[in-house]
């Protein structure tokens, strides 16, 4: 990596970036839902 120049290692970085930063955001859009829904079902069947 050291013997690319900056841009190369820019242009190598920021889609990785941009594809970790996608995966962690669209994690929570597919687990959320059903934990959020099973944890109120069963907070109000404790209560």
């Amino acid at each position: 990596m050291s013997l690319l120049p900056l841009g190369t290692r820019l242009i190598m970085i920021i889609p990785i970036i941009f594809v970790g930063l996608s995966v962690i955001l669209m994690i929570p859009y597919f687990l959320k839902p059903e934990e959020l829904t099973e944890s109120k079902t069963i907070s109000n069947e404790t209560k």
